[in-house]
Parts: C-alpha cells; structure tokens; sequence
C-alpha cells in the first residue's frame, strides 16, 4: 500500500499490474520505477538479456517496425526514447 500510495493509486491498481493483469502505460511504469529508485528497463527484462544477442535484438525490432503503422511506429519511437533516456 505504500507504494501505490507514492505512485498516487489505488492498491488494488498496483496489485492488478503486478499480476499481469493490468497492463500500465509507459507513463506509469516510469512513476513505478522513479518510485522504485530502479530503470524502467527493468521491467522488460532488459537486463536478463545477454550482451551478444544486441545484432539479433535490433534486427527482430526492425522486422516487427517493418509491420507497423504509423500510428504504431509513433508509439514504438517514444518508447524507445523514453527507455533510452533521450
């Protein structure tokens, strides 16, 4: 609860993210992570993933980029930045 209360929602909001049963905006993860005093990295396992694969990462990215729209591809560039710091 103290968390949520931080975050400014409601408990059970937390609890339905931390199942998986909610899914939060970037916005949202971000206040999570400030909270957290963590990377929003983190919570897409960014750091299970070996350094090695990166040629393979960004190719799979590229691929799944080459499928969207534009309205896709808007959402999929501010992530990007937003996990990139930039």
């Amino acid at each position: 609860m103290v968390l949520a209360a931080r975050i400014g929602i409601n408990y059970t909001t937390l609890g339905l993210i931390e199942r998986g049963q909610l899914t939060p905006s970037l916005k949202r993860i971000t206040v999570i992570a400030e909270a957290l005093n963590v990377d929003p990295a983190v919570f897409f396992g960014v750091d299970t993933v070996p350094a090695d694969e990166r040629g393979t990462l960004i190719s799979d990215i590229y691929v799944m980029a080459s499928r969207m729209n534009v309205k896709q591809l808007v959402i999929a560039k501010r992530t990007l930045q937003a996990l990139s710091g930039s």
